[in-house]
């Protein structure tokens, strides 16, 4: 029997062929392998500024058997948002013009509450970070007072401090904040006075529907002469896009941190709200 012959070697005229087919078989095999890489996300759009401005009349007359009186007011507040920073205000202007029963004088006092508020968010201590605005922030605030009664009967104040905000719910927040401050007041006697005063307040918001808004609003302003609370509940019902009834009920109370007195008021207004 005669053995087979061994296989010849390929021709050099096929190696280019054979090369380029094994090439081939293993380009399928490498594309699957690696992937495509990830296109990046697109960039989150930056929030928009928001601003509100809402500006309220309110008048009110009462009569007793001694006096009788009338009292009207205007009160407006605006606030504008943006990323990291808000800006805010309100002024309340009131005058009560009192007359005694049998008598031609008439007694008027005038009341004057404005502020201006600037905060800044504090997002580098968020654990873990939030989208949007910051549940901390610190705040700058200058504020003017004409008061109807306490220990001054004017008086300058800028106050700094931190604050933290919560939103358990969408409709829901709630701010704290506490800091000092510097007050320079004239008291009733003439006298000037610089002082150094610590505030503490909170503000709860709740958007109970599109056409009621429900405000609580708590401050407490203390230094060596006078202690001041204020406390307010504000509810806002729609009547139309830009027009709502206003319902407020107020209590201030100054607290002289001395022989006087502690003096007092309760105060119930209704009146027009219109809310841009």
């Amino acid at each position: 029997m005669k053995t087979p012959p061994a296989a010849l070697p390929a021709s050099p005229r096929w190696l280019p062929v054979l090369t380029a087919a094994a090439v081939l078989c293993t380009l399928p095999v490498t594309a699957a392998a690696t992937p495509p890489a990830a296109a990046p996300p697109p960039p989150a759009p930056a929030a928009e500024p928001d601003s509100k401005f809402n500006l309220s009349l309110h008048y009110t007359t009462t009569r007793t058997t001694h006096c009788a009186g009338r009292r009207w007011g205007l009160q407006g507040s605006w606030l504008h948002r943006a990323p990291q920073d808000e800006w805010s205000g309100e002024f309340r202007t009131q005058r009560e013009a009192i007359a005694l029963n049998g008598s031609d004088s008439t007694l008027k006092v005038d009341e004057i509450d404005t502020f201006v508020k600037w905060r800044r968010d504090l997002a580098a201590l968020d654990d873990p970070p939030r989208e949007g605005a910051s549940t901390y922030y610190t705040y700058l605030s200058p504020r003017l007072r004409r008061n109807r009664f306490g220990y001054f009967s004017s008086s300058q104040a800028v106050r700094a401090g931190a604050g933290r905000r919560f939103a358990p719910l969408d409709d829901l927040s709630l701010s704290l904040e506490f800091g000092p401050g510097l007050r320079l007041g004239r008291a009733r006697s003439g006298e000037n006075i610089r002082e150094v005063v610590l505030t503490a307040s909170s503000q709860l918001d709740y958007r109970v529907s599109d056409s009621t808004q429900l405000r609580l609003a708590l401050m407490s302003e203390r230094s060596s002469r006078e202690h001041y609370q204020t406390a307010v509940a504000t509810l806002r019902n729609r009547v139309s896009r830009h027009v709502w009834l206003k319902y407020e009920l107020s209590y201030r109370k100054a607290l002289p941190m001395d022989t006087l007195q502690p003096v007092g008021e309760t105060r119930f207004d209704a009146g027009i709200s219109c809310q841009f």
